[in-house]
């Protein structure tokens, strides 16, 4: 769903679904909830863009890491915790990720609003297809941007998010689609493929994930 038409073509929300039992966090880190940031020490130079090929840009954001364990405490994280330069780095000791597990190859990023259907599709689907993605060297990481039409996404809605839909990978707010807009995202859902190596944008897709897509993640995951 595109962005500039999102108030005209209202989907139902999450109304139905079971609420998390969780609360907002006892202080949002507000103009962190997701935006570009300087690349940390040893990221990779830019010029950063939005097309195919193109360096991404570093971002910070809040979230929850492992969200099938905690919802109730918002952690700081950076797309460059996913860098892996040689392929075969893993995460260090006290990382709020999996301490000592190896470092994706390939870094799924999607952005969704809760009043999309797509997107609650997309979801679902994405439950069945992870365990095997992940342990061939993906990751997904979602961003959650509107809670309704013009209404940026919050963490309470950010953990019912992740209990409705039973989410085991990173997950985190980007209510100004900031991150979004800077990595070429335009759309409810939208994807873009990250080769981690290089954090080079491998692909794009605006809308629902087609096969050729995660034919392509799985084969950029499994390439040593």
């Amino acid at each position: 769903m595109r962005r500039t038409i999102a108030l005209i073509l209202l989907a139902p929300g999450l109304m139905n679904c079971g609420r998390a039992d969780v609360g907002e966090a006892d202080a949002e880190p507000g103009a962190l909830g997701g935006q570009v940031a300087p690349g940390g020490p040893g990221y990779p130079a830019g010029p950063y863009g939005v097309g195919e090929g193109m360096v991404a840009a570093d971002a910070a954001f809040w979230g929850f890491a492992r969200p099938g364990e905690q919802v109730s405490k918002p952690q700081a994280m950076r797309l460059s915790d996913f860098y892996n330069a040689s392929g075969a780095e893993r995460y260090p000791a006290g990382s709020i990720y999996q301490p000592g597990a190896a470092k994706p190859r390939a870094l799924v990023l999607r952005w969704d609003a809760e009043w999309e259907t797509v997107c609650k599709m997309e979801a679902k689907k994405e439950g069945a297809n992870y365990p095997d993605l992940h342990a061939k060297g993906a990751e997904y990481l979602s961003f959650l941007s509107e809670r309704a039409p013009g209404q940026p996404a919050t963490f309470a809605g950010l953990a019912q998010w992740a209990t409705v839909f039973k989410v085991s990978h990173p997950l985190a707010l980007d209510p100004g689609y900031e991150i979004g807009t800077a990595l070429g995202a335009d759309l409810y859902p939208a994807y873009v493929l990250i080769d981690t190596r290089t954090m080079t944008i491998a692909r794009t897709v605006s809308g629902a994930g087609t096969e050729s897509f995660w034919a392509q993640v799985e084969a950029l995951a499994s390439t040593m």
